[in-house]
């Protein structure tokens, strides 16, 4: 290479940079996400479709059949459009996870160019000591607004306090180390990590809400009596609902699913 002779091919093909790729990731994105658009659009009008259609489907039969069988279409009915229901909202939901895995993306982005505006900033309501003042490790346009990724309060805080830590601790620090290295290789795991958590909450979380919802009494003592009760109602209305259908008795299925009805608000 030093004897001045210019090559015209490259040993290794050209490596694309960090930047490149996550540009090519927020386009596919994109484009992905443009696409399920179109087809949740599509959604809207299917359900009016099969809403329509178990209308009309359930007031034919209903004066022209015995009655059995207008219940009978109307809940296949109901059922078609509950399939349908389920079907857009899981098609919503995947097209928010891409939205979010985008933002992520644009957030890496903005990290590695430095754009200050783009990258979300926590909100520390603790007193800075003289270390974390003198060298401005944490606020806006810091060291800990650039790294934080923590998605709670108490994370973005023990974050902080890790940095402006006045006397570090060898030991805690190689293990953190340690750690970091053995994420660093799985960056797929810790995209799919991230994305789960923020899609708990679009705002930071507050452990200490969590922790006293589940120390709580109700949801330890309550919840299971409550699935017990609904289970039974759910029961006595598909036993109550067949048994008409079938001649045996009378529609008294009505009163149960009214009954379970007021028990599930």
């Amino acid at each position: 290479l030093g004897s001045g002779v210019k090559l015209t091919k490259p040993f290794f093909p050209p490596q694309i940079t960090i930047e490149e790729h996550l540009q090519r990731k927020i386009h596919r994105l994109a484009h992905t996400a443009a696409r399920l658009r179109i087809i949740e659009r599509r959604f809207i009008w299917l359900r009016l479709a099969v809403f329509a259609l178990g209308a009309c489907g359930t007031l034919w039969a209903a004066t022209q059949l015995e009655d059995r069988f207008a219940w009978l279409i109307f809940f296949i009915s109901l059922a078609a459009f509950g399939i349908v229901v389920a079907a857009h909202r899981r098609l919503d939901t995947r097209i928010i996870r891409i939205t979010q895995w985008q933002e992520m993306h644009q957030e890496q982005l903005a990290r590695r160019a430095l754009d200050w505006k783009r990258i979300p900033s926590a909100d520390l309501s603790w007193e800075r000591n003289p270390l974390d003042l003198d060298l401005d490790l944490t606020g806006p346009r810091s060291l800990h607004h650039l790294v934080n990724l923590a998605v709670s309060k108490e994370g973005s805080q023990r974050l902080a306090q890790w940095r402006t830590q006045p006397q570090p601790d060898a030991a805690n620090i190689s293990f953190r180390q340690a750690v970091v290295r053995e994420l660093a290789g799985m960056p797929r795991f810790r995209d799919r990590l991230l994305l789960a958590l923020r899609q708990v909450s679009r705002e930071q979380l507050e452990g200490k809400k969590l922790l006293a919802w589940l120390d709580s009494e109700y949801s330890v003592q309550r919840l299971p009596w409550l699935l017990l009760v609904s289970a039974v109602l759910v029961l006595i209305n598909a036993v109550l609902f067949w048994l008409n259908m079938l001649g045996q008795i009378k529609a008294y299925w009505p009163i149960t699913l009214a009954a379970y009805t007021f028990f599930y608000f």
